[in-house]
């Protein structure tokens, strides 16, 4: 199951993101946003400014929201409806995340924790997993979550 604290942390840096900036249209922006699940994308083009000043508050106390049910609980305190949103979106990564086998699904928490952690490092142990990684593999994640071909594309490089 993905981590929704972490995921939660990351969904709410691209929200203040997306206040101060359009969605990317061009540049390694819009490479990166491309890449997202597109559950992930829809998700972050369709929040409002008061979704957007929810999150900013959840970054300033994610120290003191130290499970998934006490950001959840906060979230939906402060914005009913994006809580809903947000379940929504995490009931529908948990179940594709969920659905996948070993490989494809220890990979894909490998990138998630680099991204999650900007740890260039990781990000660089993830390159070189994705580069090794069995087609079958690659196959199946791009299978359930198409928009990682491009990441695929990219370590092929």
């Amino acid at each position: 199951m993905i981590s929704f604290k972490r995921t939660a942390a990351l969904v709410a840096a691209f929200a203040v993101a997306v206040l101060s900036l359009p969605i990317p249209q061009s540049g390694d922006e819009k490479e990166v946003f491309d890449v997202l699940p597109a559950e992930f994308q829809k998700f972050i083009e369709s929040l409002t400014p008061d979704d957007v000043k929810t999150f900013g508050s959840l970054i300033e106390n994610v120290d003191n929201l130290n499970d998934d049910e006490k950001i959840y609980d906060e979230i939906r305190k402060q914005n009913p409806a994006l809580a809903d949103r947000v379940k929504t979106l995490f009931s529908a990564l948990d179940a594709k995340f969920d659905a996948l086998s070993p490989v494809p699904k220890k990979f894909l928490s490998g990138l998630m924790s680099a991204i999650v952690s900007f740890d260039e490092k990781k990000i660089d142990n993830v390159e070189k997993e994705a580069k090794s990684l069995p087609q079958e593999a690659r196959d199946e994640i791009i299978k359930t979550f198409p928009s990682f071909k491009e990441l695929f594309d990219f370590t092929d490089k």
